[in-house]
């Protein structure tokens, strides 16, 4: 699926469009837009939960978005919530597919990792029922008790969220087995009811 179709669906189905390059004053306070995609660019410059590396995050994700990726704050008056629209991998049974799911930034962000929930049905093995995403880069820092991840696989406050979007893009890649193909046959010809 191309870029630009899920600039359509995200612009469609986006509650707080709009347009791009747009310099404004709301009650008195400097409206920021970026180049980029038609939706939710504007960042209310005086809010005080934006941090410079949020500011900047926005900034690269609206004017250099990664291939097949959107992600950007709910709303403006909260940058802990972030939804993202994720297309299928190429050759994957994903593929052709756009994916939404939401980003929850913890306060001590980025001292703690986000969260990351899809809010569709998906099936897919590091995918739990209610729509969690389980991967190291979403895992505390530190070393794992059971000894199976690396301390360097787990969040560190290097991370970005560009890069973990792209870990969760790389998990759905990686996700064809012959078991995983077989039981997403099985759930797309016979789903649960």
């Amino acid at each position: 699926m191309h870029t630009t179709t899920i600039k359509t669906v995200w612009n469609r189905n986006h509650t707080r469009a709009v347009s791009r390059n747009t310099m404004r004053r709301v009650n008195n306070s400097s409206i920021l837009a970026f180049s980029g995609w038609d939706v939710l660019v504007a960042i209310l410059c005086t809010n005080t939960q934006l941090s410079s590396r949020m500011e900047h995050t926005i900034h690269e994700l609206t004017n250099r978005p990664p291939e097949g990726i959107l992600a950007a704050p709910l709303d403006e008056d909260n940058f802990f919530e972030w939804e993202c629209l994720i297309t299928g991998p190429e050759d994957t049974c994903f593929a052709n597919g756009v994916f939404p799911a939401r980003i929850s930034f913890p306060q001590d962000y980025p001292l703690s990792p986000p969260k990351m929930r899809f809010t569709c049905d998906l099936f897919h093995p590091n995918i739990y029922q209610d729509g969690r995403v389980c991967i190291s880069i979403l895992h505390a820092p530190g070393d794992d008790p059971t000894g199976y991840e690396s301390s360097s696989e787990r969040w560190s406050p290097v991370q970005s969220i560009e890069k973990i979007l792209l870990s969760v893009v790389s998990m759905l890649a990686g996700g064809s087995s012959q078991i995983s193909d077989t039981s997403t046959s099985q759930m797309t010809n016979h789903p649960q009811t």
